[in-house]
């Protein structure tokens, strides 16, 4: 999947594919999950900490359901109540 992905995150415009968010999280240690998490590289992380990571916007300028939102839109897996690790 090659296309890109538009969006606005927290009023900054983001162009992204899905590569670009795998590039930029292959060198990104996943911080505890504490409730949703996707899987990007073969790893799970929190869902902000992605979104922040491949995005550059502070995760504390938006919720974790605008980035289970964005981040679905590439196709990653997302779960509820994964196992911290």
């Amino acid at each position: 999947m090659n296309d890109v992905v538009h969006f606005v995150l927290a009023g900054v415009s983001c162009s992204l594919t899905r590569q670009d968010v795998e590039r930029r999280l292959i060198h990104t240690d996943p911080a505890p999950i504490t409730l949703h998490a996707v899987s990007i590289n073969g790893l799970w992380y929190p869902v902000g900490q992605a979104l922040e990571v491949a995005t550059g916007v502070d995760r504390r300028k938006f919720r974790s359901r605008e980035a289970r939102r964005h981040l679905a839109q590439f196709g990653f897996e997302l779960q509820s109540s994964v196992p911290r690790r």
